[in-house]
């Protein structure tokens, strides 16, 4: 039996997501947070697990956004919403006789944002761009695959929840100023300035280092961080120099209290030194013994006591470990969903974040087609 949904912390706010695949995760979150939002795409030919996760709880107006009829009909619903999304390449509605600026003139407390590839300034702008081209240019692939080949691009349209999130965050800002001015305001999110600040340690390298990180592969930097191999799958550790002493002291005191081969030595003077811990030789011993201790463990058993101990670090989950995480259990955090006209159950991801008083909870309305209310 499913819960009531309780009225969210955006209930009585309408949002007009005109914005493609781009922000298409941030009219998500205004829907989990009780927003009522209308989605301006064209008709999906054969919605999938991705288009009925980003677009429940939104009604749908059918029509290309970049043409004629889906113009006419974008601005048809200007004045019955708060907030509008959009991802119009730049010069769009000029095109068509029309101007943003003019458009808010006449609607003062409109709050608007634009996510585009570049922004709507400098001599990219006119440029359109995909994820790849977005994780390139913002510098994520610098860090991304193995030295000595192509860069990777991880799966799954990153670079657009990365905008879409940053599209949240300032529209929430905007619609908190609005509620003491009445006024609205424009917010330009470029893609391309989202994941230049989502470049994982990289800055605080160089700051603290000077050191500009490169792509390292399934290698280790160092003894005792990275990537290891145990008995399920792996773990990923951080005890090494760019972690605190007490971390790689209580990672040897549990490897020697295991009777852990080879685990003695890591005590020694020489394990003190950055320098050495830094070195291929000892990078490769620290693997050997690490490797051969968790080579019968679970890594979910490695993770308690690494917890336990005060050591980082983490299992490696697959889509079976996350949907079998107990913690996310706990907390129920994947909810059943029922689509289609039989009712299909689906599991998805429900919202990452709790509010106390005014939760948000999964949308689960399937999305409707209203181009004639």
């Amino acid at each position: 039996m499913h819960k009531a949904r309780q009225p969210g912390p955006l209930a009585g706010l309408r949002v007009l997501d005109a914005s493609g695949e781009e922000g298409a995760y941030a009219g998500k979150l205004f829907a989990d947070m009780g927003a009522d939002v209308t989605r301006l795409a064209p008709s999906p030919t054969a919605p999938g697990a991705a288009d009925i996760f980003l677009n429940l709880g939104k009604t749908r107006l059918i029509a290309e956004p970049d043409t004629r009829e889906g113009i006419d009909l974008f601005c048809s619903r200007l004045r019955e919403v708060d907030i509008v999304i959009e991802s119009f390449r730049p010069g769009l509605l000029e095109t068509f006789g029309l101007s943003r600026a003019e458009l808010m003139r006449q609607l003062p407390e409109l709050i608007w944002a634009k996510i585009s590839p570049f922004g709507t300034e400098g001599p990219y702008k006119a440029f359109r761009s995909t994820d790849l081209t977005n994780m390139a240019l913002g510098g994520m692939l610098t860090l991304a695959g193995y030295p000595d080949r192509e860069p990777v691009l991880a799966y799954g349209n990153q670079s657009h929840t990365i905008a879409s999130l940053y599209c949240g965050v300032g529209v929430l800002i905007a619609y908190y100023e609005r509620l003491t001015s009445a006024k609205g305001q424009y917010i330009e999110i470029p893609i391309q300035h989202a994941v230049a600040t989502a470049l994982e340690n990289s800055i605080q390298f160089h700051d603290l280092q000077k050191v500009v990180r490169k792509r390292i592969g399934a290698g280790y930097a160092e003894a005792a961080s990275g990537l290891f191999n145990c008995r399920d799958g792996s773990v990923f550790l951080m005890a090494g120099r760019l972690s605190t002493v007490r971390g790689w002291k209580a990672l040897v005191e549990w490897l020697i209290e295991a009777g852990a081969p080879g685990s003695e030595e890591l005590a020694k003077p020489a394990w003190q030194d950055p320098a050495w811990k830094a070195t291929p030789e000892a990078t490769k011993r620290f693997e050997t013994i690490f490797t051969e201790f968790a080579q019968d463990k679970l890594k979910q058993d490695l993770y308690i006591e690494a917890q336990r101990r005060g050591i980082a670090m983490c299992p490696v989950n697959d889509v079976d470990g996350a949907l079998n995480d107990p913690q996310l259990i706990e907390r129920e955090f994947f909810q059943e969903v029922r689509i289609g006209p039989d009712g299909a159950p689906m599991l998805l991801p429900g919202p990452p974040y709790r509010l106390s008083r005014t939760p948000a909870s999964l949308a689960t309305k399937v999305p409707e087609f209203n181009n004639d209310a």
